[in-house]
């Protein structure tokens, strides 16, 4: 597990990114811990940093949504993913509201975007 991490912000269209400490650990009750190996930049963050198209969750925001690691810690109901090798999709369904429950995530009302709604990859 690594001891420190760290994440690029964006903390203003046309600026750059900066590079944060933070501490992730301990992960929360079925949430992970991921060591980035990787994070694709794509349109979409080009479009946040160059052209202020208006991120969800207020600046500053790691961007990032093509995300893929190794899962380093596990917080309580998550333990089965801990040492997996994973790709965090694209769009985060909640799991929870009866569009999941009936296997359709792809139109959860609740999903959330790493990089947008949430802290993403970078």
């Amino acid at each position: 597990m690594p001891a420190s991490a760290h994440r690029w912000w964006m903390s203003a269209p046309g600026e750059p990114m900066t590079k944060s400490d933070f501490d992730p650990f301990p992960p929360d009750p079925g949430e992970v811990v991921v060591e980035v190996a990787g994070c694709g930049v794509c349109h979409t963050d080009l479009g946040y940093l160059y052209d202020g198209v208006r991120t969800n969750h207020p600046l500053p925001l790691t961007l990032g949504h093509e995300i893929s690691g190794r899962v380093v810690a596990a917080g309580e109901g998550a333990g089965e993913w801990e040492g997996r090798a994973v790709i965090i999709p694209a769009v985060i369904p909640c799991g929870e509201c009866d569009l999941c429950r009936r296997g359709r995530g792809t139109i959860c009302r609740r999903q959330q975007m790493p990089g947008n709604d949430i802290q993403g990859g970078f």
